[in-house]
C-alpha cells in the first residue's frame, strides 16, 4: 500500500511539474503586441511597432532561457512558434512600407 501510495504521488508530482514547467513558456511569450492587418496600418503605426516587435522578441527570448530544461521541448517549441508568428507578422508589414518608400522615393528622383 505505502509502495502505490509513493508512485501516486510521484505520479501526480511528475504532471504537475510538467504543467508548471509547460506555464513557464507560455509565459514568456504571453505578452506579444498586438499586430493589425496591413490594410488597417499606417506608416507611423509601423514604425512604432517596430521597437514594440523587437522588445517583445529580446524580452520573450531571455524569459524562455530563463526556463532552460524546465520547459518540455514541446512547450518550447509551441513559444518559439508564437514568437515566429509574431516577427512574420510585422515584417509583412515591413515589408510593404519599405517597397512603398522605395517606390515614391524612385518617382520622386525622376
Amino acid at each position: 500500500m505505502k509502495k502505490a501510495t509513493y508512485l501516486l504521488g510521484s505520479l501526480l508530482l511528475c504532471l504537475i511539474s510538467t504543467s508548471v514547467f509547460a506555464e513557464c513558456a507560455a509565459r514568456a511569450v504571453y505578452r506579444a503586441p498586438e499586430i493589425p492587418d496591413l490594410k488597417d496600418t499606417s506608416f507611423e503605426q509601423a514604425v512604432q511597432l517596430e521597437a514594440e516587435v523587437k522588445f517583445y522578441i529580446q524580452d520573450a527570448d531571455q524569459r524562455l532561457q530563463e526556463c532552460g530544461r524546465k520547459a518540455s521541448p514541446f512547450a518550447h517549441n509551441v513559444a518559439i512558434g508564437r514568437m515566429e508568428r509574431v516577427a512574420r507578422a510585422y515584417n509583412e508589414i515591413a515589408e510593404f512600407y519599405n517597397r512603398a518608400t522605395v517606390a515614391s522615393n524612385n518617382v520622386a528622383s525622376n
